[in-house]
């Protein structure tokens, strides 16, 4: 064989022996070699990124294995169709994929599933359970819509159990809802019961909410008045043809009517200018006193409540009364007192007789039945004036009232005038009626020449004082 420049004659080549190449000896002398000695650098992986080396072909089984498998790697765009199926046996366990967001851009999100017919489907076929789940802090699950479109959409076509639970384990609520722009947080659109709250485990429902937007519940409490909003707004409208026991409507006049034992009732107000009762003392007062030594009994009513009586009012009181004194030793001494006294007692302040607070006492007399002959119905009906300088009691310089003190001695009546400012319990200030409690103090007296009877020749006497009614009306 024969160069020329460095070129090959094809004239020198051997022939009749095929598959031979030339090559380079050690010598840097071409020489004829068999194809099938040649002897190709190799690498036996898919990691590697530089030019020059052949792949194993024990790596060409590893991807026809993946293909096989269907198993890719999610990065750029790609197009799959049919069922994925992937095997996960580290943790979290027993999830089908789990993708790791390392990045510290929170705007990354780890998968998105996206379809033109804005519809996607994550489902466990086999115990109809889909999860999501975080093993640290965040959200397990966020669904972002970015166009006019559901954020979020659950339907359950045939299903016999529930469309959707929330179980939680925490201190915290289970659902949370808000909601930036006008509408809703939660709207219930249903053919069936609406929105039911129910019981421990799922049983016993205690409050429902109806589609037509009835509310049923065990109990309901109501949130504080307001300058602004009232608790309960209860709009005019036309009352039941069936009578329903406990309820309260309103009619189209404005009228409120109330239901009990079948009976439907109008409630009265102060609209209907009735005469209003601040205060009435349930069931009769005895006073019984028999004694044949100087000393009283006496019975405390029950208090008005605070407010009933406004700061400029007038009220009048009504007490009728039983009275009965009895000697049972006409020859011995009879008493040289025997009387009974209806106190009115301000239980959180005091009555003056000046409105810089001098003579300051906490009970004053309203009427007094005194005499061994005083037997028979006694009847106090009388106006009481509450009064002060100004309607409001904190700019005024005094409060007070005025009434008419009845007194019967053996039959004979007299009356006088009264008159006392109202202090607080301190005595350092005007006090409003409104502010005061009241209460109705009945005393039984009886006083003997020998007070203790030392000497007994005291007769033994009976004081007897029977209250039948006790109330007030307002006036005005």
């Amino acid at each position: 064989m024969s160069t020329n420049h460095n070129r090959i004659k094809v004239a020198d080549l051997e022939t009749n022996q095929p598959n031979k190449i030339l090559k380079t000896n050690q010598n840097g002398e071409l020489e004829f070699s068999d194809t099938n000695n040649l002897q190709t650098e190799n690498y036996n992986g898919l990691d590697y990124t530089e030019e020059g080396k052949a792949l194993d072909a024990r790596q060409g089984k590893v991807l026809k294995d993946m293909m096989d498998n269907e198993y890719m790697k999610l990065s750029g765009n790609q197009t799959f169709s049919g069922v994925k199926t992937a095997t996960n046996t580290s943790y979290p366990q027993n999830a089908g994929i789990v993708i790791n967001n390392t990045s510290e851009n929170s705007s990354v999100k780890s998968i998105v599933l996206f379809s033109n017919s804005g519809t996607g489907l994550l489902s466990d076929n086999a115990k109809g359970t889909g999860v999501f789940a975080q093993t640290t802090s965040g959200s397990a699950g966020h669904f972002y819509c970015n166009g006019n479109g559901k954020a979020l959409y659950v339907h359950s076509v045939n299903s016999s159990d529930r469309t959707a639970t929330i179980i939680g384990n925490t201190n915290n609520d289970n659902l949370y809802i808000t909601n930036n722009g006008a509408g809703a947080n939660v709207k219930s659109i249903s053919t069936g019961t609406g929105l039911v709250f129910a019981g421990n485990n799922g049983y016993g429902n205690t409050s429902t909410i109806s589609k037509d937007g009835d509310i049923k519940a065990k109990s309901m409490e109501l949130g504080a008045v307001t300058d602004q909003k009232p608790s309960l707004i209860l709009p005019n409208g036309t009352l039941t043809s069936t009578k329903q026991n406990g309820a309260i409507e309103r009619d189209e006049n404005g009228q409120l009517w109330e239901t009990h034992s079948g009976v439907r009732s109008r409630l009265i107000t102060t609209a209907d200018n009735l005469i209003l009762i601040p205060y009435k003392f349930p069931g009769g007062i005895e006073v019984y006193h028999e004694s044949n030594i100087s000393e009283s009994k006496q019975f405390v009513t029950t208090s008005i409540m605070t407010g009933k009586i406004d700061n400029n009012s007038v009220q009048r009181l009504n007490v009728t009364t039983l009275t009965n004194c009895t000697l049972y030793d006409s020859d011995k001494k009879k008493p040289n007192i025997a009387k009974i006294e209806v106190f009115l007692r301000i239980n959180n302040g005091l009555f003056a007789n000046s409105s810089a607070g001098s003579g300051a006492v906490n009970q004053v007399k309203l009427m007094e039945y005194s005499g061994l002959n005083n037997y028979g119905y006694k009847n106090y009906q009388e106006l009481i004036m509450f009064n002060t300088q100004n309607y409001e009691v904190s700019t005024s310089q005094w409060a007070s009232i005025v009434f008419p003190q009845k007194t019967i001695i053996d039959g004979v009546t007299t009356t006088a005038d009264k008159s006392y400012y109202l202090r607080d319990a301190s005595n350092t200030r005007t006090f409003g009626a409104s502010e005061a409690s009241f209460s109705f103090v009945f005393v039984n007296t009886l006083g003997f020449e020998d007070a203790t009877n030392g000497n007994g020749l005291n007769s033994k006497t009976l004081l007897r004082t029977n209250n039948y009614a006790l109330f007030i009306e307002t006036i005005r």
